[in-house]
């Protein structure tokens, strides 16, 4: 699973198959959580409109195993791993959304056709990780055709305060975007500034 269980709580299987059709959650904040902020999986047609994740130190807006969805004028802010999360997903639009003070603004991994239009991405650690995991999930195995245009990706300096031992906390603060393994992916439009790292990483 994403996080741990508690104990006594046996792992559900990942399945690829939504079992949930038509999702929309609006004008809500979620503050203050021990985990997650918005936690969704297995989700056909979801739209995230007005959702605020505040101080919740694992995930802000994390939709997993999904397809067709729709996070727009959303924020999310104070999370030790990733403000929005688009994971194992698949067709997924991120635009106009503010992402703030935490270690990935956004991250993208093993997802196809996602677009990041039109965000403001500041004071994280990351502002993007745009990434293809091989060995994490077998569930989507590749990452392909990512859009990112017409953002605003700046300062992203903040220290990195990622779980210790974790992957992300090997990575130096101070990155706009850091593109890892994506295919086909187009990067234009956006105004990428003051980082004290790199701007934009192609590995």
């Amino acid at each position: 699973p994403p996080f741990q269980l508690l104990e006594g709580v046996d792992p559900i299987p990942r399945s690829q198959d939504p079992v949930i059709h038509g999702l929309t959650i609006s004008g809500i904040t979620i503050k203050g959580f021990s985990n997650n902020g918005l936690f969704t999986r297995n989700v056909d047609g979801f739209a995230f409109v007005d959702v605020h994740s505040v101080d919740n130190p694992n995930y802000g807006i994390f939709p997993t195993l999904s397809r067709n969805g729709l996070i727009t004028r959303c924020s999310a802010t104070g999370a030790d791993d990733s403000g929005i999360w688009i994971e194992t997903s698949a067709n997924v639009a991120a635009t106009y959304n503010r992402v703030e003070g935490n270690v990935n603004g956004f991250e993208v991994s093993n997802s196809d056709d996602v677009l990041l239009a039109y965000n403001e991405v500041r004071g994280n650690t990351i502002g993007m990780a745009l990434l293809f995991l091989p060995d994490i999930f077998e569930q989507r195995p590749d990452t392909q055709r990512l859009t990112v245009r017409n953002n605003h990706i700046h300062d992203n300096n903040k220290p990195n305060t990622a779980r210790p031992g974790s992957i992300l906390s090997t990575v130096p603060a101070g990155i706009g975007i850091l593109h890892l393994g994506a295919d086909d992916s187009l990067i234009t439009d956006n105004v990428v500034q003051n980082h004290d790292f790199l701007g934009i990483g192609i590995v």
